[in-house]
């Protein structure tokens, strides 16, 4: 797969995720012409099963693109509260080599806003 398709695969991923969603983006210089392959995907929101269930439905829809992904749950335990410095050391342990954070931002039965940022390794 080339990684060139996994940006549009993204924005494509966020707009299915709900017919009413408004998508607005930024691209950070300091990322243009970068490539990722291997992203983790780490739901910013409270309980486990909500978590569970935005990394599922993010993971599952980028996986159907032939991408591999980690989801956060995975990696980083809920079992336990993780310092920063865990945090960084696990996602650096893992084959992911970025972080896809989603958080929702407003939400109603009709429309959600999430806010999603990607950093790398």
């Amino acid at each position: 797969m080339k990684t060139s398709r996994f940006v549009p695969a993204l924005s494509l991923l966020m707009l299915a995720a709900c017919a009413t969603t408004r998508v607005e983006s930024y691209r950070d210089p300091a990322f243009v012409g970068r490539s990722f392959h291997c992203p983790l995907v780490v739901a910013q929101i409270d309980g486990p099963a909500h978590k569970r269930a935005i990394e599922d439905a993010f993971a599952n829809k980028i996986s159907s693109k032939g991408v591999r992904v980690f989801k956060g749950l995975d990696v980083f335990p809920p079992t336990r509260i993780l310092s920063n410095e865990e945090k960084a050391l696990a996602f650096i342990q893992s084959d992911a080599d970025c972080m896809i954070f989603v958080s929702l931002k407003e939400g109603t039965v009709h429309e959600e806003k999430y806010e999603i940022r990607v950093t790398g390794k």
